[in-house]
């Protein structure tokens, strides 16, 4: 793997690393992809094979920069992760090109650059269910414990009309609460939802599904009634014996025999 060198306009550089525009050449040892923004979108062969052939024809697109997160790791190394860019990266990996337009961005955590990732890639995107429910299970924060089973966000529960975290939720990904509701139904069956995220059935169908296997209750099995027992006097167990006796046909068998046993 050729060595990558960083070619960069001193004029452009900044004290800190958020949009600095550089170009360096393509190499993935000082570019990393790794997950989650690697596994955010799956590439899709036809796309990329075209964003292939473009820069194949008219080299890398200025216009259409990679956004890097340049920050330090824990044992002092820093780590260059592509946050949003990783099919151009491919693209020109396979076409060949030496050198890519980044902009390094800061976050202050995985989770905040992968938002960030969502944003820009939502509104280039028509999201499949498929995608949607892969992206709530990245991002979903739900509130559990409100009466009525309703989320909110903590961040807005003091001083303001409370939302719903589907909302924010919704908001990120870039589709609506209904549809956020419904996918958080679908991933309390891990069956459905696997079928939802390989394609086979939409979110709502999904949902649909799970709520009625949910209404399918076992009949219970009927209990077998409990013995009672009554404290009687001599003569009361006499005269309820008198009674039992003159109903004859009607009377239970058991309960005249118990009589006439104590009675002895």
């Amino acid at each position: 793997m050729a060595k990558l060198t960083l070619v960069k306009n001193p004029g452009q550089a900044q004290a800190n690393n958020s949009t600095v525009r550089e170009s360096f050449s393509v190499s993935s040892d000082k570019l990393s992809q790794r997950p989650p923004f690697q596994d955010l979108y799956q590439i899709d062969p036809e796309v990329l094979a075209r964003i292939t052939a473009h820069m194949k024809a008219n080299g890398y697109d200025n216009g259409q920069p990679i956004t890097v997160w340049r920050h330090e790791l824990p044992d002092g190394e820093e780590e260059r992760v592509v946050v949003d860019g990783n099919t151009r990266l491919q693209a020109a990996r396979d076409a060949g090109l030496l050198e890519v337009t980044v902009i390094f961005k800061s976050f202050t955590s995985d989770a905040e650059a992968l938002k960030y990732a969502i944003h820009n890639q939502r509104d280039r995107r028509n999201l499949t269910d498929s995608q949607i429910i892969k992206l709530v299970e990245m991002v979903d924060e739900p509130v559990t414990g409100f009466k009525g089973n309703a989320p909110i966000a903590r961040s807005q529960a003091i001083g303001q009309k409370p939302a719903r975290t589907a909302e924010k939720t919704a908001k990120v990904i870039g589709t609506g609460r209904s549809k956020i509701e419904e996918a958080r139904v679908v991933r309390t069956d891990p069956e459905i939802a696997e079928k939802v995220k390989a394609g086979e059935l939409s979110i709502h169908a999904g949902a649909q599904q799970v709520k009625a296997k949910k209404g399918k209750k076992t009949p219970e099995k009927k209990k077998a009634p409990r013995p009672v027992t009554l404290k009687l006097s001599r003569a009361d167990a006499e005269a309820v014996l008198r009674i039992l006796l003159r109903a004859k046909a009607s009377a239970p068998t058991a309960a005249v025999q118990q009589i006439k046993k104590a009675l002895k």
